[in-house]
């Protein structure tokens, strides 16, 4: 190859890295929602729904019982969401809050979906632990990312009690703590032949002995994030 063929070349590779990097970094440092839950704590003696301004009128016009839990949905991210909604499994819902950020307090009431929460914005969500079939409790959070018109729904999941099993880090963005399971792989292991074997002879040998087997299969330490915080001794 003569010396035209190599800077030819180079010139290719290089136009390639460049065009890579070009389309990787917005992409990288787009601001995105992330969210936190903070699990609503009162006095001994005291409802959890007198903690929060005209909680206790809605459950009393829906002749709802007091909720077990309530914690508070915070975006501590540096992006915006769109139709924000909770899914659960083992407990029953209800998102409570502010229509929009900035309202009054007397602007509050019951919703199904949440139409905008920026950085900041919070809503109550009540949780009644209705466990049968099911021995953990987790919620969901879905929403849209801007721009809206593309219509990609996000997917952000939270173990409150049992063992959780990582979801893929695209497009469900689910972060593990020690990795992200590409979505391709988490479908793969996820499709029918797969599970199949999962579930089979091999496959049990396959997840003790073989390290990178069913990665998004596996799971991580049980999580209870139901228990009241014990008082720390003096």
């Amino acid at each position: 190859m003569n010396v035209n063929v190599w800077i030819s070349l180079a010139s290719a590779v290089i136009a390639v890295v460049s065009m890579v990097v070009t389309i990787w970094v917005p992409l990288h440092r787009k601001p995105e929602a992330n969210w936190t839950l903070l699990r609503n704590f009162v006095p001994e003696g005291t409802q959890l729904s007198e903690a929060i301004y005209g909680l206790s009128a809605v459950l009393s016009t829906r002749e709802l019982s007091e909720p077990d839990y309530i914690f508070e949905l915070v975006n501590t991210g540096d992006g915006d969401a769109f139709n924000v909604k909770v899914s659960s499994t083992g407990c029953a819902t209800l998102m409570y809050g502010r229509y929009r950020a900035g309202e009054p307090e007397s602007s509050v009431g019951e919703m199904s979906v949440r139409g905008f929460m920026g950085n900041g914005d919070s809503i109550y969500i009540l949780i009644w632990d209705t466990r049968k079939d099911h021995s953990s409790i987790s919620l969901d959070v879905h929403w849209i990312t801007p721009p809206t018109r593309l219509n990609q729904h996000l997917l952000s999941s939270f173990v409150l009690q049992g063992e959780e099993t990582p979801l893929p880090a695209q497009p469900l963005r689910e972060r593990d703590q020690n990795r992200y399971v590409p979505a391709f792989l988490y479908h793969f292991e996820h499709s029918k032949p797969l599970l199949w074997l999962y579930r089979s002879t091999l496959g049990h040998f396959l997840l003790h002995h073989v390290p990178w087997s069913w990665k998004s299969l596996r799971k991580k330490e049980a999580k209870d994030l139901l228990q009241k915080p014990r008082a720390s001794s003096q």
